[in-house]
């Protein structure tokens, strides 16, 4: 049996929960099924005619590694997807067994899962450019002129959770943003059992850290925080973050 920590699962409906390697199967499915449908190999940001529909790419590629999808697979409330999921292998075979309906624009599945990937993405926008101009922002207070991109491949982005980069001094310095959840009155907080860290509930799946640097923007308040990553916990639900790394002006 495969040694995991609760932190490494994706939780999803239902009590279904992937591990990290359950978690990576998943992700090269959809994106095997998407680059054969789609014909594209990278990163690719425009639209792409398939089945006489123009479908932009740009959301298709979110569908991998994209908890909202898995569950509204599992368990959807509008009774778009009826998939019958109730068990972790079963979820693994309806993704296989119906790979055209989901992602292709001829399929059955295709309008939800479509208009789910818009919707996401286009939220998904809105906090990186927010941060983008935030860590460009505060380059700028302290005498730096730095220009946060967007990565270059899909497998940056997907696998090694890179949402922006920058390069200074002949090295590139890596993003990952994360919108703060809007079901807490504060979602960044003082943590209770170590004053000497914060307590972050982010939105969407939490995974290990693998950038130099992480913004936690706040919809709401139309704010950022930017932190270097050292020494992140990555629980469950939340982020455990010492307050020694946040970057201030």
């Amino acid at each position: 049996m495969e040694n995991f920590k609760t932190k490494e699962l994706m939780l999803l409906p239902r009590g279904i929960a992937l591990t990290r390697s359950e978690r990576m199967e998943m992700c090269r499915i959809i994106e095997a099924a998407v680059k054969q449908i789609y014909g594209v190999e990278t990163f690719y940001h425009g639209i792409i005619e398939v089945d006489g529909v123009g479908v932009n790419f740009e959301y298709m590629s979110k569908a991998v590694n994209n908890r909202l999808l898995l569950k509204k697979i599992v368990f959807d409330e509008r009774g778009e997807i009826v998939s019958g999921v109730d068990t972790k292998g079963k979820l693994f075979a309806f993704v296989k067994s119906n790979l055209n309906e989901l992602f292709r624009p001829s399929g059955k599945y295709f309008k939800a899962v479509y208009g789910l990937l818009e919707s996401s993405s286009r939220k998904g926008d809105a906090a990186e450019e927010a941060a983008f101009r935030f860590v460009e922002e505060m380059a700028r207070k302290k005498g730096l002129q730095v220009h946060v991109l967007k990565p270059r491949e899909i497998e940056d982005d997907v696998y090694g959770g890179i949402d922006g980069f920058f390069t200074y001094n002949d090295r590139n310095f890596t993003i990952q943003v994360k919108p703060l959840s809007e079901n807490y009155p504060e979602p960044i907080q003082d943590y209770r059992r170590d004053p000497t860290h914060y307590l972050a509930y982010c939105s969407g799946f939490l995974g290990k850290m693998k950038t130099d640097y992480l913004v936690l923007y706040d919809k709401r308040k139309g704010i950022c925080h930017l932190f270097r990553t050292s020494g992140i916990r990555v629980e469950s639900s939340f982020l455990v973050i010492p307050k020694k790394n946040e970057v201030v002006s």
